[in-house]
């Protein structure tokens, strides 16, 4: 009784596996999977075929803005084409001048946080300034304080959205200002503290 022949893979087959697994271990060049395929034997038309697209004319301009790591899907190639183009293009030199723009761009994001710490400092610097000069002045007379509040209002007078902040001190549209800073800004515009009397009957109380 003749035993059954074993079956074994043949020599193409082989070869295909072994350039699979020698291309997933490092990626090749298309030269060098050529080059281990000619050596193997295996046929050209049982390889991998190979992307022989010329590099594109904004190749260098792409790396350069977007990176290498995207290009293969942007331009819906293989990672080793891409690094033929970048072999093509002087790859040292596109990464230098990629280098560059991102040092570029991460000294104006600084400096940009810079510009927003300073005036965030400045900002509060300016409050504890308010709120020290706030608890170093009198309390003014209420009466006047709510007159010089209306005649800020009225649109001779600026037509100012004036309202107390509910601290002691108020609101002129965005700026906020002490009690004293309030009378101060509607005498410099005419207002007259010792005439309160007719302003607050004309003026209606804001609470």
């Amino acid at each position: 009784m003749t035993e059954p022949a074993l079956a074994f893979p043949d020599a193409a087959e082989i070869a295909i596996s072994a350039l699979d697994k020698l291309s997933r271990l490092r990626a090749l060049t298309d030269q060098e999977s050529a080059d281990l395929a000619r050596l193997l034997g295996v046929p050209e038309d049982e390889t991998e075929e190979v992307d022989r697209r010329p590099i594109p004319p904004d190749f260098e301009a792409m790396y350069i803005e977007l990176g290498p790591k995207v290009l293969p899907e942007h331009y819906s190639a293989s990672n080793r084409t891409v690094r033929r183009w970048s072999e093509e293009a002087g790859r040292s030199r596109l990464r230098a001048e990629r280098a560059a723009v991102l040092a570029a761009i991460w000294e104006v994001k600084r400096e940009r946080a810079c510009k927003t710490a300073k005036k965030r400092a400045n900002i509060a610097m300016a409050e504890r300034r308010r709120r020290a000069l706030s608890a170093s002045e009198p309390a003014p007379d209420p009466d006047i304080l709510r007159a010089a509040a209306h005649y800020l209002r009225i649109p001779q007078n600026g037509g100012h959205r004036v309202s107390p902040s509910g601290e002691g001190d108020w609101f002129i549209g965005a700026v906020r200002v002490t009690a004293q800073d309030l009378i101060r800004r509607a005498t410099v515009r005419g207002f007259d503290p010792g005439d309160v009397r007719p302003a607050l009957r004309q003026a209606p109380e804001t609470r």
